[in-house]
């Protein structure tokens, strides 16, 4: 990975004295700094200088920051530059329209020196390690020219690093920085809850890369099953007190509707992953403050279990799609967006491992229901 301290910066901020201050926090950090005074001239410097970060300013006259960013994001030379957006104290809705531009990050004026360096070595940190995937796509592409299936794989594994692990290395990068690496001291209401961001952000990596992993060997016939009894009833118990936090911040109740004991003979933590990708994902879809509700029953001989949520829902003709790799169901006509990424292919697979079967209940705006059957006495 490149030094972080030796990248080039590139400041663009109409006011003097905000491009003075900016430089000398920066530089005497390491990093290499330009500028410019002005949104023309900063579109110029960045494609023919490619700095690896752009700090903007919102207020410029003649173009603003807003309109320096879309063009900067709509070019190929410089769409993938990081961009932090200098923006009034609490000024919500230009951080709204700043996103929308397709800013990275945003500060507030007047900005605080730790939060401006942490911040620029936090988007470095990203911005690097795209360029080195990048670097180890380029190798891949090279070392398996010659072999269509793993050609194919080298591109399912590209895929997935694009589409499933921006979003964690993104909190695990910020949020990690802020309370751990510059040692803010004692923990108040908002440094917990940068820890509590990072916190998740690492699980939900982990279980994206096991997914991953898993997936991988369920293909190859790898996967060795350790099978034990256990109560699914109480797992499932397990699940929700781990997903607790996450159903509060979305305002949702989740209840275990069957509470009676019910024995199954499977391998417990591949089930618990499986519990886990499912109600996670009935949370993530579920409208705020409503509810999803888990419950249980026996049928032939096998144990359903049953996740319904209260979300958008989705159309029949995409109800198999969803358990595909990277499944992705996208109607902008008829308004539905769902994305899966390995979570929903690992439990179908791992669900047939098993001797059982994983299906899917669901139309438009009446939610979606998520059942799978295992064996009740399955045996290794």
């Amino acid at each position: 990975m490149k030094n972080l301290y030796s990248s080039k910066i590139l400041i663009v901020d109409d006011n003097p004295q905000n491009i003075e201050l900016l430089e000398a926090h920066l530089t005497i950090t390491g990093y290499n700094t330009i500028s410019c005074n002005n949104g023309a001239d900063a579109i110029i410097l960045a494609e023919k200088e490619q700095p690896d970060l752009l700090i903007l300013d919102v207020m410029m006259p003649k173009m603003d920051g807003f309109e320096v960013c879309k063009r900067l994001k709509a070019s190929p030379k410089t769409k993938l530059i990081p961009i932090i957006m200098l923006t009034a104290l609490k000024d919500i809705d230009n951080k709204i329209k700043g996103m929308e531009a397709g800013a990275e990050e945003f500060l507030s004026k007047p900005f605080n020196k730790l939060e401006l360096l942490t911040k620029v070595k936090s988007l470095l940190k990203i911005k690097f390690l795209h360029e080195d995937l990048e670097n180890s796509n380029n190798e891949l592409t090279i070392a398996l020219n010659n072999s269509k299936q793993l050609e194919h794989l080298k591109n399912d594994l590209i895929h997935m690093l694009v589409h499933d692990l921006k979003n964690p290395l993104h909190g695990i990068s910020l949020s990690l920085s802020l309370v751990l690496e510059e040692q803010v001291g004692p923990l108040f209401a908002e440094q917990k809850e940068f820890i509590r961001d990072a916190k998740m952000g690492a699980e939900s990596l982990l279980r994206m890369v096991n997914d991953l992993l898993d997936v991988t060997k369920m293909e190859e016939s790898k996967m060795k099953l350790v099978y034990e009894e256990f109560d699914i009833n109480e797992l499932s118990a397990t699940v929700l007190k781990n997903l607790e936090i996450v159903a509060l911040e979305n305002n949702l109740t989740v209840s275990l509707v069957s509470l009676e004991p019910r024995l199954l003979n499977a391998d417990k933590n591949i089930v618990e992953r499986i519990l886990n990708n499912l109600i996670s994902n009935a949370i993530k879809h579920s409208y705020s403050h409503q509810k999803v509700e888990i419950m249980t029953y026996t049928e032939n001989n096998s144990i359903v279990t049953a996740i319904k949520d209260s979300g958008e829902g989705i159309p029949k003709e995409f109800h198999d799609k969803v358990f595909e790799k990277f499944g992705h169901v996208d109607s902008k006509k008829m308004g539905y967006k769902f994305d899966t990424g390995l979570g929903l292919t690992f439990c179908k697979m791992a669900i047939e491992a098993h001797g059982g079967k994983i299906w899917l209940e669901s139309e438009p705006g009446k939610g979606s229901t998520f059942y799978f059957s295992m064996p009740q006495n399955t045996s290794c």
